[in-house]
C-alpha cells in the first residue's frame, strides 16, 4: 500500500546549463520598472516600493484611519556594484563588463569573472536585471521602439485633435462676438482721442 504524501515529486524540466562562452556573450539589462538614484558619492541605490503598511491598532488608527505608510526599501550598491550597475545598460556583454572591471580595478580576468557571475545571478534572481542573448535583445529593442513610436503617434494625434478643437472654439467665438477685433480698435481710437483733447 502506497501513501500519497510519500510519493516522489516529479522534477520540473530545467533549462540546460550554458557554457562559459555562451555566458560571456549574454547582455545584462536593468529592469526598466525599477526606480534607482545615485548618491553624491557615486553609489547607486535601488528603491523598492511595496504595499502600504496597515496602521497599528489602537487610538491612533481610530483617530486617523488612513494613517498607513507606504513601504519603501533602499538597496545600496557599493562602488564596484554601482560600476557594474552602470554597465548593465543593454549595450555591454558580460565579457565587456569583465574587461572594463579588470582594467578599472586592476584585477585579473578570473578575479573579476567569478564574483561578477555571482553578483549578476543575485541581481537577476531579485528581478533587478535581465540577462539576454544579443539576438533576443535586438528583438526586445525593436519591440520597444515600435511601442514608443505608437505612443508618440497617439500623443501626436491627441495634440492635433486638441488643436483642431481649439481652432473650432476660436472660430465659433469670433463668429458669435461679431468681430472682436473691430470693437477693440474703435475703443482704442476713442480713448486716444479723449487723451489728446484736454
Amino acid at each position: 500500500m502506497r501513501f500519497p504524501f510519500f510519493r516522489r515529486k516529479k522534477k520540473e524540466a530545467e533549462a540546460p546549463p550554458i557554457t562559459r562562452e555562451q555566458f560571456l556573450q549574454l547582455v545584462p539589462i536593468r529592469n526598466p520598472a525599477l526606480k534607482w538614484r545615485r548618491y553624491r558619492t557615486g553609489e547607486v541605490y535601488i528603491i523598492l516600493e511595496g504595499p502600504r503598511r496597515p496602521a497599528k491598532q489602537g487610538i491612533v488608527s481610530k483617530l486617523f484611519p488612513a494613517a498607513s505608510t507606504p513601504r519603501t526599501k533602499r538597496i545600496i550598491l557599493d562602488k564596484i556594484g554601482s560600476f557594474v550597475w552602470d554597465l548593465c545598460d543593454g549595450k555591454n556583454t558580460i565579457d565587456d563588463i569583465i574587461t572594463k572591471l579588470s582594467e578599472t580595478h586592476k584585477l585579473t580576468r578570473r578575479e573579476a569573472e567569478i564574483p561578477l557571475r555571482a553578483y549578476l545571478q543575485n541581481l537577476a534572481k531579485r528581478g533587478f536585471i535581465g540577462v539576454l542573448p544579443k539576438e533576443a535583445l535586438a528583438k526586445y529593442r525593436a519591440e520597444r521602439e515600435r511601442e514608443e513610436e505608437g505612443e508618440r503617434e497617439k500623443e501626436k494625434e491627441k495634440g492635433e485633435e486638441g488643436e483642431a478643437k481649439e481652432k473650432e472654439s476660436k472660430d465659433k467665438g469670433s463668429e458669435m462676438g461679431g468681430g472682436e477685433g473691430e470693437g477693440e480698435g474703435e475703443g482704442k481710437k476713442e480713448s486716444e482721442e479723449g487723451a489728446q483733447k484736454p
